[in-house]
């Protein structure tokens, strides 16, 4: 009986794994994730982003695109999860759209996504017509890939090269310029009907790119050879001519086309090769089935045998994927079409999409698919494609969706720098190059954005996957991957749409998109005669309480279309509060203000700045079309009572007194208000208990902010401390709206509004009235223009505005600020504002700092400014300055800041009272002219001098006419340099940065002669091993941090570090240190090191026995360890470490018995455990509740958090560095470095000492 059980419980559990895959199967929503699928592309966006942009925590990024190349290449996508613009993968993917809406653009329009994927084809086809300046020229790639990997930056903040990469006759690129005359022709059938002068540019383009691509052959990473180890062009180039031929004659039935592809298929391989891939690489697949579908459409004229030979290898590879031919395609245990480790999935969407039109082509001309081992009907062909779309929606082994945002289990840590790092727009902190993979490429939680859409790379060979940021291979996603899914999703939503596949088929006009506003402003609407007649809003039932009038208020002609106002009132007729309102809205074809779309399901509940609608109030919003009124109805709404709180200030008291008729959350007595007073600390933050929680109580939601706002007199005697405070929590809670402002007009003196998307004209109306202002930054407000400016005018406070990015303020805008007498700090980098502008300057005679980064501004701008004689700081960064203009900063008698990085220049004057110089990624020969007079005694004494990235030809004259005796802080890195005699003159540096340089043992001894002062040593990633090491001790009696992550060093090397008794950072992760067993190749010699606060030992191969004498350094406050050697035993022996306040034991082999006899350290703030594959959920969850004073990180999202995260105290954990080294400080000390954000991103190398996880090794296969 018991073997029976156990036979029948087994064949049980092998019915339901047999079961489970066909019931996942059921039920897929084709149309969501058809939807989901294109959104994705929003998110891929480069340059300025649209009005109608949906995917709102992306940014406008690499605005400054082909600047230096003299060429507009802003816009396009970044092709992956990095910021790179590469041209052979977003022309396929711009292909691929485009043929997707071809075959099934019917089907798109009925679900209402026709006119997003004509968006999604547009703004790709928009960057490859601006790359494409000249016939025989084209632009193949911005940005550079090494460069790039090594940064892990949002691409609003990336800091790396940005240079572009062409081909042209003398050197040739066929395949880049074939695949993009494909995208081109495709493209121009897709907008034939939509946009007919569009799509005649677009066939123009295609025209002379094959023509350029035909006459001039190459491969095109033999030009761009950066672009080899990403996209390496494995198949050549004529398979692209091929292609790019038949997409040709499709768009234009021309005979040059069809006879090249007769003529030239067995030259070129279209007739010869029988592939069982397709992708961006290599096109004979698409070749092949597009040919046959010409020969099955009756197209093939007097070349039927030679198209014949093309289809027969296009059914070839149908064969193999159906596992039907002779060279079958590899499958997964679960049925996934297998070719590679490396993101696998851009191959089974793109056979998926083949799959998909043949069988719909065969259908059409009636025909089976013919294999080796078989006939296979057309039928058979959708069904297996769309076994491999179920299987990437989450019908597989593992139950996960492949595609982020679908399904309940997808993706959550996918290798996408702006998914994984915090919007911009929630907060706009800078981040930089290497600081990225410090706080947030090794981040173990969730991303904090959702890439919606995105198919990552997916599962290996045999059906496994790991969801970690770091494995590249399988969480990183690409638009090659999504673009061919476009087709196949919309065929499995729509079915079939009736009409031959062999025909021809029109693209059928694509719904209109409501766009958001743009803040500009428009002339007055030119009244027109007629107004349509009202149509009356669908009417509610007796039963529901609300109420929706709907009228035209005006209306106008703009481009020969009418275009009408309208306004409607929704109004709450009951006796009760109505919250949760959500209205439909429908036959809307323009921007709607006033409601807030809901991301699902498309209806419009409250705005921002409401979240309910009292008894008989009112609420309105507008919308502007060219149709007649649009339906409005109720979809849902939620009734609840009314209460009623009163905010009132007492002025005696300078306290926020809080009475309510309904009971306060805290319990707040007269009592404690009457002994409670205000009290502001240095920082200007609220210390007391009462105020703290008063302000808390009145920015609770917006019916607590309208209601106090009645309180208007009282609330403008505020303190300014304290108004300041409540508009901050305002702010950040999205409670603030214009008219509110008003409130804070007495009292507020400084307003930073910095990244706020809703920022407008009407915003500035209200600042403008402030009547104290001194301090406005308004960085990043992209609805900013130049007419908004005119708020400002004469404010007879103001000494310090930002305006850095708000992209729409020009030249105009400055005009406004003229008569602002009093300013004097001034930001405009990355504005519009030209050399015309920038002149108009020169008469704020008070301006002492002034930052113009990013402009396209020229010597004469920087000449026109030389009245300014009370400027020190002067930011110039990325402009078109030359040698020629900065001679005119001798004019400048107090300039001690000067920001260079990323200009012409090469040699600048002799500027003594420079003080801070930034040149990096620049060319340079000297950094200062040789004096003409010799009598001149006044030399520049510099001390903060920033090289990061540049090439210098001649590394003794660089250094040569300055005087170096301050220099404190020197940073080198990334400048490829060997030679290091130059070091010996600066003996009072304190803080050196050679990171990254092609240094080696003998450069040490340079490096130790200027030792006496020395305070912070960067020697990471450099040819340095333990024999370099043995020249440090002796020579360095105050150095303090050391990082040697990433070098050669071994266990040696430790006793020499050892003998610095000064130390008390040390960096030596992702190197051959061991912790030895020796008495002087051990950490035990650290012992010796009394001040050693900060150890990492990441990466590297170190054993429990290596770690025991760590448990001995009991002034340690921050450990980290990432090795699978190590064990429970490890973990035990550092409970000792008494003042140990943040712990890593990452990927160790650690047990559920280990963690739960652990007893932490008793200062223990951080425990990192992620990677301990064999915790439990259970154990790690009960830990944590043990221990609620620490923050546990982990990798079960499900286990929840410490409650004292939520802590105000421990906040600045949040966003630390990284997980365990929250305080670990810089090579360049944050005090030291330049005040900007946008100076501090022209640091191209790392200032973290903290060796961070490189995607350096992301080569595209």
């Amino acid at each position: 009986m018991e073997n029976f059980t156990r036979m029948g419980a087994g064949a049980l559990l092998f019915m339901l794994i047999a079961i489970v895959p066909m019931a996942l199967g059921r039920g897929h929503d084709y149309g969501q994730a058809l939807s989901k699928s294109i959104l994705f592309f929003e998110a891929q966006r480069s340059g300025y982003l649209p009005g109608n942009q949906r995917v709102k925590w992306r940014g406008n990024s690499g605005l400054l695109d082909g600047k230096a190349s003299g060429v507009d290449l802003v816009g396009g996508y970044y092709d992956a999860g990095d910021n790179v613009k590469f041209g052979l993968p977003m022309a396929f993917t711009v292909t691929m759209m485009s043929w997707s809406i071809l075959e099934y653009g019917s089907q798109m329009s009925a679900s209402g996504e026709l006119g997003h994927a004509m968006d999604a084809v547009k703004w790709g086809s928009d960057y490859l017509i601006k790359a494409h300046p000249q016939p025989h020229v084209l632009y193949g790639e911005v940005g550079d890939g090494n460069t790039d990997h090594y940064c892990w930056q949002r691409p609003e903040d990336m800091t790396t090269s940005r240079s572009a990469y062409r081909i042209d006759q003398n050197n040739p690129g066929s395949d880049l310029a074939g695949e993009t005359a494909s995208a081109m022709a495709a493209a121009s059938i897709v907008f034939r009907r939509a946009n007919p002068a569009y799509s005649r540019e677009l066939l123009t383009h295609a025209h002379q790119l094959f023509d350029f691509a035909d006459k001039y052959r190459g491969k095109y990473d033999s030009s761009i050879s950066v672009a080899q180890k990403y996209y390496r062009s494995v198949s050549g180039y004529a398979d692209e001519l091929l292609w790019a031929a038949a997409w040709l004659y499709k768009a234009t039935n021309q005979e040059y086309y069809l006879n090249y592809l007769g003529e030239n298929g067995d030259a070129l391989g279209g007739t010869g090769w029988a592939m069982t891939e397709f992708g961006w690489d290599v096109k004979y697949a698409g070749v092949q089935t597009l040919v046959a579908k010409f020969l099955m459409g009756g197209k093939a004229g007097e070349h039927s045998s030679v198209f014949g030979k093309y289809q027969d290898k296009a059914e070839m590879f149908m064969c193999s994927c159906m596992g039907k031919g002779n060279h079958n395609v590899q499958r997964t245990p679960g049925g996934l079409i297998y070719q590679q480790r490396w993101n696998n999935l851009q191959f089974v969407t793109s056979a998926s999409f083949l799959l998909t039109v043949y069988s719909d082509y065969l259908t059409s001309a009636r025909k089976d698919l013919h294999c080796a081992s078989g006939s296979v009907a057309p039928s058979e062909l959708l069904a297996f494609a769309k076994s491999q779309v179920d299987y990437v929606l989450g019908d597989n082994p593992r139950a996960t969706s492949y595609m982020v945002g679908y399904g309940n289990n997808f993706p959550q840590q996918v290798h996408h720098r702006g998914s994984s790092i915090v919007s911009i727009k929630v907060n706009p902190s800078f981040v930089s190059c290497r600081g990225g993979y410090a706080t947030w490429f090794s981040r173990k939680a969730s991303d904090p954005n959702l890439l919606t859409g995105a198919i990552v790379g997916g599962p290996d060979a045999y059906d496994n996957f790991a969801d970690h940021r770091d494995n590249y291979e399988q969480t990183e996603p690409a638009t090659y991957n999504n673009a061919p899914l476009l087709g196949v999703l919309a065929r499995l939503h729509g079915g079939h749409s009736g009409a031959n596949q062999l025909l021809p088929v029109e693209v059928p006009y694509a719904k209109p998109i409501a766009a958001q506003p743009k803040p500009k402003v428009t002339p007055s609407p030119t009244p027109v005669a007629a107004t349509p007649k009202p149509k009356a809003s669908p009417t509610p039932s007796a039963s529901t309480p609300i109420s929706i009038a709907q009228k035209a208020t005006t209306s106008w002609v703009a481009n020969g279309k009418t275009y009408y106002r309208y306004s409607a009132v929704v109004t709450n007729k009951s006796g009760k509060m109505i919250k949760n309102l959500n209205l439909w809205v429908s036959n809307l074809y323009g921007p709607l203000w006033g409601l807030t779309k809901n991301v699902q399901g498309g209806s419009y509940g409250f705005p921002t700045w409401v979240s309910s609608l009292p008894a008989g109030k009112s609420i309105e919003f507008v919308y502007i079309h060219s149709a007649p009124i649009a339906d409005v109805s109720v979809s849902s709404y939620t009734l609840a009572r009314s209460s009623s709180p009163i905010w009132v200030c007492s002025n005696r008291r300078k306290v926020l007194a809080i009475r309510s008729l309904s009971k306060i959350k805290g319990n707040l007595n007269s009592v404690e208000m009457a002994d409670q007073s205000l009290v502001i600390d240095r920082g200007g933050e609220l210390e007391s208990p009462l105020v703290r929680r008063c302000i808390e109580a009145a920015t609770r939601s917006a019916d607590a902010v309208e209601t106090w706002r009645r309180q208007r007199r009282t609330l403008e005697r505020l303190p300014s401390q304290l108004a300041e405070a409540l508009l901050h929590r305002l702010l950040s809670r999205r409670l603030l709206y214009p008219s509110l402002l008003e409130v804070f007009k007495y009292n507020i003196e400084k307003v930073d509004l910095r990244g706020e998307s809703s920022v407008d004209a009407e915003w500035m109306a209200y600042l403008g009235a402030f009547h104290f202002l001194s301090s406005l930054n308004l960085s990043d407000c992209h609805r900013i223009n130049s007419s908004a400016l005119w708020s400002l005018s004469g404010m007879s406070y103001l000494k310090e505005l930002d305006l850095s990015r708000c992209s729409k303020v020009n030249d105009s805008g400055i005009k406004h600020l003229l008569s602002i007498r009093t300013i004097q700090t001034l930001c405009i980098s990355e504005t519009s504002v030209t050399t015309n502008g920038v002149t108009l300057l020169s008469s704020l005679k008070k301006l002492s700092k002034l930052e113009l980064g990013g402009l396209f501004i020229t010597d004469t701008a920087l000449v026109s400014l030389q009245g300014l004689t009370n400027l020190h700081h002067l930011d110039l960064w990325g402009s078109d300055i030359t040698n020629e203009g900065v001679d005119t900063l001798v004019k400048f008698p107090n300039l001690n800041f000067l920001n260079l990085a990323w200009t012409k220049v090469t040699i600048l004057p002799n500027i003594p009272s420079i003080t801070h110089l930034n040149m990096s990624n620049c060319t340079i020969n000297s950094i200062f002219k040789e004096d003409s007079n010799p009598n001149n005694n006044k030399t520049p004494f510099l001390k903060n001098l920033i090289l990061s990235g540049t090439s210098i030809k001649n590394i003794t004259n660089a250094f040569s006419y300055f005087n170096p005796i301050n220099l404190s802080l020197l940073d080198l890195s990334n400048s490829s340099i060997r030679d290091l005699s130059f070091l010996p003159q600066m003996q009072t540096l304190e803080q050196l940065d050679l990171s990254g340089n092609l240094i080696g043992d003998d450069s040490i001894e340079f490096i130790a002669s200027i030792g006496a002062n020395l305070e912070t040593l960067n020697l990471s990633n450099t040819r340095v091993t333990s024999a370099g090491v043995s020249i440090l001790p002796g020579n360095f009696p105050k150095l303090e941090k050391i990082s040697l992550s990433s070098t050669r060093i071994d266990d040696v090397a430790i006793a020499y570090i050892s003998m610095i008794l000064s130390l008390t950072e040390i960096d030596i992760s992702s190197t051959y240190v061991t912790g030895g067993t020796g008495v002087e190749s051990s950490l035990a010699a650290f012992e010796n090191l009394t001040n050693l606060k900060k150890l990492n030992l990441e990466e590297t191969p170190i054993k429990d026995e290596g770690v025991g004498p760590v448990s001995n350094f009991k002034e340690l406050t921050h450990l980290s360890l990432k090795s699978n050697f190590l064990t429970d035993v490890s973990l035990h022996n550092l409970s000792g470490l008494s003042n140990l306040k943040s712990l890593g034991i990452r990927d160790a082999v650690l047990t559920d018995s280990g963690i739960d006899g652990f007893a932490p350290p008793r200062l223990l703030e951080v425990l990192d455990l992620t990677g301990c594959w064999l915790l439990s959920k259970e154990v790690v969850g009960s830990f944590v509740e043990r221990y609620r004073g620490i923050e546990v990180r982990h990798d079960f999202e499900d286990v929840k958090r410490n409650s004292i995260l939520q802590n105000s105290v421990r906040k600045r954990f949040q966003f630390s560095s990284s997980p365990l080294k929250p305080e670990i400080t810089a090579v360049i000390d944050e005090r030291l470095k330049y005040s900007r954000a946008e100076l501090l991103s022209m640091q191209f190398a790392s200032t973290s000492i903290i060796n961070n996880p490189s995607d350096s090794s992301m080569a595209r296969e």
